[in-house]
């Protein structure tokens, strides 16, 4: 049963990553089993060889309204810069806004909420990144999150001698 399930994670994995659109520099998917907890850590690692180039780092969450028990949830992210500085920070995602109105798209009770979670990234430096998410709510077990994905993608626009297009130097 368990290889089965596997399989099935690792098919669904291929699948997304082959309709991937041209603008997708890379990818990572995650899904769960058992509740998060405190103990799960998703890693999503990418190489960066463009400096001129703008991203955008998007998520998507996959979660069950009627199991997931809060409006929002807390991770702590670690991102790790090729030259081995680490930065720290906390990252509140809402699920629904102050009156419960799920802000992502349902089909049942399964609802999938796609985020931007930074738009015109430039990376100063080539080389590996890493960033690092780790469950920091309130409570140690949440249950109804089914499945998240982080995905780092090309902008339409590059830097002109070193000037972000929204901020010319």
């Amino acid at each position: 049963m368990r290889n089965a399930l596997y399989m099935a994670i690792v098919f669904v994995t291929l699948i997304a990553l082959s309709c991937a659109d041209d603008q997708t520099q890379a990818r990572a998917d995650w899904e769960l089993i058992t509740p998060l907890t405190y103990r799960d850590t998703f890693v999503f690692d990418f190489d960066i060889q463009d400096t001129a180039q703008s991203y955008f780092l998007g998520m998507d969450v996959h979660f069950d309204y009627v199991e997931y028990p809060f409006q929002n949830i807390y991770f702590q992210v670690d991102t790790r810069y090729p030259d081995g500085e680490t930065q720290k920070e906390l990252l509140n995602l809402d699920f629904s806004d102050k009156k419960g109105v799920i802000k992502g798209e349902c089909l049942g009770t399964t609802c999938e909420l796609p985020l931007y979670l930074q738009r015109r990234i430039h990376f100063d430096q080539k080389g590996a990144y890493s960033i690092k998410l780790v469950q920091h709510t309130r409570r140690d077990s949440l249950p109804g999150i089914q499945s998240m994905s982080l995905v780092l993608g090309a902008e339409p626009f590059h830097r002109v001698n070193g000037a972000s297009p929204d901020r010319p130097q």
